[in-house]
């Protein structure tokens, strides 16, 4: 077995970081918000609405995660 094909293998098996499991999280309260509005909603407005519910989280980021929602 080749070394990389090891640590490659070793990587996938690591669990979720906290940025991804984070990421996870923000992406369901995304779709939440998203779908109590019928869908018009775009990031900036559910940006709006996650700091309002004490959410510190930056518009990019909301952005990337409605993108890939």
């Amino acid at each position: 077995m080749a070394r990389s094909g090891y640590f490659a293998w070793r990587q996938q098996q690591a669990p979720p970081g906290k940025r991804a499991s984070e990421n996870a999280r923000l992406t369901a309260v995304i779709e939440t918000v998203f779908g109590e509005h019928r869908g018009f909603y775009g990031s900036p407005r559910i940006h709006h609405k996650l700091r309002a519910a004490g959410h510190w989280v930056g518009r990019h980021r909301v952005a990337r995660l409605v993108q890939r929602a």
